[in-house]
C-alpha cells in the first residue's frame, strides 16, 4: 500500500540549488516512486477541499500539462523543461488521463476522510497506476514540494518524513537568480524586476531548522563531482540499496537536460553567469554578508572579500542588478519604480536587524 511507504522530500530555501538534479538522479531507482519534476498543489493546500472530485479538478486545473510534458513550455510555471527528454530531446512522458482520473477516485473508496495527506497519496496512487508501477516493490514515496513554505507545509502534513536539501554557493545562486529571472521576463514579455527579497538568502537554513526538519544537506557542487560518493550517501540516509541508476539524470527513464533555459546539460556542471563574471567587489562583499550563515557553515573556503563580521552599512548599498533596474526607467512602469523606491530602506533595516541576530 502506499501509505506504508517511507516519505522523502526534496526542497530548498532558495532557488537555483539543484534540487531538480537530484530529483532525477531517483526518479528511476527501482526503490522509489516519484512523479518527475515539479507538480503544482497550491489549490490543495490552501483550500479547503471536501471531496475527491474537488480535489482531482483542482489539481488538474493547476496542473493542465502535467498529461503530457511535450506541451509544456519554458514560459509555463513549474515545466522542469520536461518537454526536453531523451537522446534527441524530442521525448515525453504521457499519463493516460482516464486510467488517472479512475484510480484517484478509486484511491477514496476505502479512505473516505479527505485529508491534504490522502489527496497528495491519491494523486501519486493514481500515477503510479497510470504507468503501470508495482507500488509493493516500492520503499519511498519521494515527494517534491520544492518551495520553502511548501516544504514546511508538507513537514506538517507528513510529520515523521526526511527532507533532502540541496545548497550551492549562495553568491552564485544569486547570480543565477538574476539572469535566470531576466530571461524568463523576456520570454513572456514581463517587466523586470529586481529580486523582490534577499531575507531567503539572510535567514538560509533556520526556518527548516526552527521547524525540526529531519533532513540531510548537500552540496551541489559534491553531488556534481563526486556523484556515487553523495548518492551512496544519500541512499544510506534514506535507507534504499544504492543503485547504478542513480548516476544517471532522467525522467521518466528519458535523458533530462536541466532546467536552465540557455543551457542544456545531462550533469551539474559548475556555470560562471557574466554577471557574477563582472560582479564589483561591492556587490560581491555585500552579497557574502547577506549570505553569512550559509557561508561560514559550508563554504568558508570559498570566503573571499569577507574579512570582518561587522560591515552592516554596505547593506544600505544599492546592487548593480537593482541599479541597472533603476536606469532603465520607464514611466509605463512607474508604479513598479515607485514601489521599489519606497519599501528599498524598510527592507535594508530589516536584512540589517536580521544579520545582528546570527
Amino acid at each position: 500500500m502506499i501509505e506504508d511507504l517511507k516519505i522523502v522530500n526534496i526542497g530548498h530555501y532558495i532557488n537555483r540549488t539543484g534540487t531538480l538534479f537530484l530529483h532525477s538522479l531517483l526518479d528511476n531507482h527501482p526503490q522509489i516512486l516519484s512523479i518527475p519534476g515539479v507538480i503544482n498543489l497550491k489549490k490543495i493546500l490552501k483550500h479547503k477541499v471536501n471531496s475527491p472530485k474537488q480535489a482531482l479538478e483542482l489539481f488538474e486545473s493547476e496542473n493542465p500539462k502535467f498529461f503530457d510534458t511535450s506541451t509544456f513550455s519554458s514560459t509555463d510555471i513549474n515545466n522542469s523543461r520536461l518537454f526536453f527528454l531523451g537522446e534527441k530531446k524530442n521525448d515525453r512522458i504521457l499519463t493516460n488521463k482516464e486510467i488517472f482520473r479512475a484510480s484517484f477516485l478509486q484511491f477514496f473508496s476505502s479512505n473516505l476522510k479527505i485529508t491534504k495527506k490522502k489527496i497528495i497519496l491519491a494523486i501519486y496512487f493514481a500515477y503510479a497506476k497510470s504507468h503501470d508501477k508495482n507500488i509493493e516493490n516500492k520503499k519511498i514515496l519521494l515527494l517534491h514540494p520544492h518551495e520553502q513554505n511548501i516544504c514546511v507545509e508538507f513537514n506538517r502534513i507528513f510529520p515523521f518524513s526526511k527532507f533532502l536539501i540541496p545548497i550551492r554557493n549562495p553568491v552564485k545562486t544569486y547570480y543565477s537568480l538574476i539572469e535566470t529571472r531576466r530571461i524568463k521576463c523576456n520570454l513572456r514579455n514581463q517587466k523586470y524586476y529586481p529580486r523582490n527579497s534577499l531575507i531567503e538568502f539572510v535567514n538560509g537554513l533556520n526556518n527548516f531548522r526552527k521547524n525540526k526538519f529531519d533532513m540531510m544537506i548537500i552540496r551541489l557542487e559534491d553531488l556534481g563531482k563526486n556523484t556515487e560518493k553523495e548518492m551512496r550517501k544519500i541512499s544510506e540516509y534514506i535507507n534504499i540499496n544504492f543503485d547504478i541508476t542513480s548516476l544517471q539524470s532522467t525522467f521518466g527513464g528519458y535523458k533530462y537536460w536541466g532546467n536552465t533555459i540557455n543551457l542544456q546539460r545531462n550533469k551539474f556542471e559548475e556555470k560562471d553567469y557574466t554577471s557574477y563574471k563582472k560582479a564589483n567587489k561591492i556587490d560581491l562583499s555585500i552579497l557574502e554578508l547577506l549570505n553569512i550563515g550559509i557561508i561560514k557553515e559550508f563554504y568558508n573556503e570559498n570566503n573571499t572579500h569577507l574579512k570582518k563580521r561587522y560591515g552592516f552599512y554596505k547593506i544600505l548599498l544599492p546592487l548593480e542588478d537593482e541599479l541597472r533596474f533603476l536606469k532603465n526607467f520607464s514611466v509605463k512602469y512607474l508604479f513598479s519604480y515607485v514601489k521599489f523606491i519606497i519599501l528599498y530602506f524598510p527592507k535594508r533595516i530589516f536584512l540589517i536587524f536580521k544579520l545582528m541576530q546570527i
